[in-house]
């Protein structure tokens, strides 16, 4: 089952859905769908995912230049400190 946008989740559970998973800046995850759709989350902990955005294709150059910016910011928002230096990706 996919999680709606705004959904906060375990890691695994965002990257187990992804035929394949990225992490193009510290704190952004992409994970490639089988239907060819990109859920786009921010890492809140090591462990939890905030999923903000899906994207087809091309779009993702452009979602990505939209949420790199407020990555730490959403961190915040959450009320998350992300300790992410003994980060294992």
């Amino acid at each position: 089952m996919r999680k709606p946008l705004g959904s906060v989740m375990d890691k695994k559970d965002f990257m187990s859905d992804g035929i394949f998973d990225k992490e193009p800046y510290e704190g952004l995850l992409i994970s490639a769908r089988s239907d060819g759709k990109l859920d786009i989350g921010i890492q809140l902990t090591q462990d939890t995912v905030l999923k903000v955005d899906e994207a087809y294709g091309e779009e993702i150059r452009d979602k990505i230049a939209h949420w790199t910016p407020q990555i730490l910011a959403i961190q915040r928002q959450w009320g998350e400190s992300p300790d992410l230096q003994n980060y294992d990706g």
